[in-house]
């Protein structure tokens, strides 16, 4: 999916229609500042290659990763407390959708196209899709009420992944509402040896309790 994501001042003045000098033009009026303090965010792929040049050409700054779409996409969507004004170019499809609901619940705006590899055509003309089409954040996330909740497993842009120190494991999650309004970063730490005591008490494999663990 070909994908532009902004924060809450970049609500309503971007579009995946406009070129890249244009959204960053009226992206950066809307939020105040000069062309070069806007940092788009694009994933380092060979088809963003294109975007990566032109963004450069207008003087705006580009941060670019190897990972972590929705990370990316969220941070940019932060804003006020964000390294990232907008995330641009091409990535997973799947986690644009999920990328709209963190979008939805931070108050910003993002568009999307859908961007088909060879012999992916015919799939979407059995669905009923039409690929040229602009999907806007009511279409990627239909309802106001939104939540995303993630744990990070390795470490990334936005999240640690879990340690393990003494018999413990300790993770960190980020909770996004739009009913509250509210993001949370929770800090866990787990009790290894009450899982495996868990498991010797009611007689279930370590290696069961600990995925049903990881899991839930």
């Amino acid at each position: 999916m070909d994908k532009i994501i902004v924060g809450p001042s970049g609500r309503g003045v971007i579009s995946i229609e406009a070129s890249v000098e244009d959204n960053v033009r009226a992206l950066a009026k809307a939020m105040g500042r000069a062309v070069a303090e806007i940092t788009v965010a694009v994933i380092e792929r060979p088809r963003n290659e294109q975007i990566v040049a032109q963004i450069r050409e207008v003087g705006a700054r580009v941060r670019l990763f190897g990972d972590g779409d929705v990370a990316n996409g969220i941070i940019a969507a932060l804003e006020e407390r964000s390294r990232i004004d907008m995330l641009m170019g091409i990535g997973g499809a799947t986690e644009g959708v999920v990328t709209a609901c963190a979008v939805r619940c931070l108050g910003g705006d993002m568009q999307g196209r859908l961007w088909l590899r060879p012999g992916e055509e015919e799939i979407a003309e059995r669905e009923g899709i039409d690929p040229n089409a602009v999907l806007t954040l009511d279409d990627l996330c239909k309802s106001d009420l939104a939540m995303l909740a993630a744990t990070g497993v390795t470490d990334g842009e936005f999240l640690q992944g879990v340690s393990y120190v003494r018999g413990s494991a300790y993770t960190q999650s980020i909770i996004i509402s739009s009913l509250t309004h509210t993001l949370r970063m929770v800090d866990g730490k787990h009790d290894l040896q009450a899982f495996l005591n868990q498991s010797a008490v009611n007689g279930i494999p370590t290696s069961n309790l600990l995925k049903e663990h990881a899991i839930s």
